[in-house]
């Protein structure tokens, strides 16, 4: 007969290296997903308490960003600017005929009150919403901050960007139909369709405007590892393949936001929040989107939106679904357009 203690140590060894153990939570079936969230203190995946219903819930469709704020008008003036050239596109009939929508923007309590009320006055449909409301740019409760923090890091709020965008905002949107990320420095020069149309006429789950390579090294490491156990232990069968290497470009996109509320899909996002790895290795929100729809969407249910575009922050240019040489003077051609769509009554 074997010793007890080389038993006992024969199974504490295999139950630390069972990756089950480390990544995701126990949740017996997704009939009980609900009810394991609400007693954990969470509604949906990374949300510590209940949304308040959008503002004009008869809007079924919303346009959203996340801005950085400021005490000043000009802190705004790259936002508005999107506003304006967004809006001239989503309310022009060649694009087909135009939907009611709120463009929601997201912010951090750093939107002073006369400055929210100006800008929504300039243009009737902006909202804007704290996103602590929905646990947005806090701690998760189970992680520690010295446990995650390396040299060089990118700052906290990057990883708090990422959370909310991998997950949060479903939470605040979730009275939509239909949700478009536009980032707050995203300028849109040319459409095909209305994205809205574009996503109706063709059922569409999820729409792109760019797909291509994660460049960042250490997500594709370790996302490949921790997808590949999780399809294995979960015992899924991806409705299309899962390549942590390419992603949907997720500084615009569009989705049906009643997809990501599946207790399925709600599942991994709340096993991936559990994991931490937004703040260990750095995963973004692009990586996590695309994974979760490779796994439950088929392919027929991705729809590419031809929507051309600049994003300022990144030096991206975006035209046809290909990545271009960043135009140094598209800024100046953006202001010109957008003095020139000023003078357009909406």
């Amino acid at each position: 007969m074997l010793p007890v203690a080389l038993i006992l140590s024969v199974f504490c060894m295999c139950w630390l290296l069972t990756p089950s153990n480390k990544v995701h939570p126990t949740v017996s079936s997704d009939a009980t997903l609900a009810a394991q969230l609400r007693a954990d203190g969470l509604v949906l995946a990374g949300v510590s308490r209940e949304s308040d219903p959008p503002i004009e819930p008869y809007a079924r469709y919303a346009a959203f960003t996340l801005i950085r704020g400021g005490a000043f008008e000009i802190d705004y003036q790259k936002y508005e600017e999107r506003c304006k050239l967004l809006h001239a596109v989503l309310y022009n009939s060649d694009y087909g005929t135009p939907v009611p929508f709120d463009d929601i923007a997201f912010h951090e309590g750093n939107v002073p009150a006369s400055i929210a009320a100006n800008i929504s006055a300039r243009h009737r449909v902006v909202r804007f919403v704290d996103v602590r409301l929905y646990g947005g740019f806090k701690i998760p409760p189970k992680m520690q901050m010295w446990q995650v923090r390396k040299p060089a890091q990118y700052p906290i709020g990057y990883n708090h960007m990422c959370r909310f965008f991998a997950m949060q905002w479903v939470q605040a949107l979730r009275r939509y139909d239909i949700a478009m990320r536009i980032d707050e420095d995203v300028w849109v020069h040319h459409v095909a369709r209305n994205p809205f149309l574009r996503m109706i006429e063709n059922n569409g789950t999820y729409g792109y405007a760019l797909w291509t390579e994660e460049g960042h090294r250490e997500t594709v490491l370790t996302m490949r590892l921790w997808m590949d156990e999780y399809i294995k232990s979960k015992q899924i069968t991806p409705k299309q393949q899962v390549d942590v290497r390419w992603m949907y470009f997720t500084n615009v996109f569009i989705t049906k936001v009643d997809w990501w509320l599946q207790p399925h899909v709600q599942r991994f996002l709340y096993d991936v929040d559990e994991t931490q790895y937004i703040y260990h290795h750095r995963w973004g929100d692009a990586p996590l989107q695309t994974s979760a729809l490779h796994l439950y969407s088929r392919e027929e249910e991705i729809v590419f939106v031809e929507l051309d575009y600049s994003h300022g922050s990144t030096r991206n240019e975006i035209k046809q679904g290909k990545q271009v040489k960043y135009d140094s003077t598209t800024a100046a051609g953006e202001r010109l357009y957008s003095k020139i769509v000023e003078e357009v009554p909406l």
